[in-house]
């Protein structure tokens, strides 16, 4: 079992292609990329849009924030497209 926590290396590593796999954005040769027992090969594209949206995060280099909106409002984007409610992350920034 691999577990990523972060990519870090040098240039020309493979920092992109590796996160691209695991996400099913681009496809690969060899090997099994399995989250929680689930071969992802065998997901049709709607099962990984939900997969991608609900137990993977990613973090680009130039944080990708849309205009316009507070970091907290980027933060909750994905939640919503997910219809999930950003009541507590609203109470958490309340809180903090």
């Amino acid at each position: 079992m691999l577990k990523v926590d972060h990519l870090c290396k040098s240039y020309q590593t493979g920092k992109t292609t590796l996160p691209n796999c695991i996400s099913c954005f681009i496809p690969y040769d060899k090997g099994i990329i399995s989250l929680k027992d689930v071969n992802l090969s065998k997901l049709d594209e709607k099962q990984i849009a939900k997969v991608r949206n609900e137990k993977l995060g990613f973090v680009f280099q130039d944080f990708m924030l849309l205009d316009g909106l507070t970091i907290l409002e980027n933060v909750c984007v994905p939640r919503s497209s997910a219809r999930s409610p950003t009541n507590r992350w609203n109470q958490r920034q309340r809180n903090s």
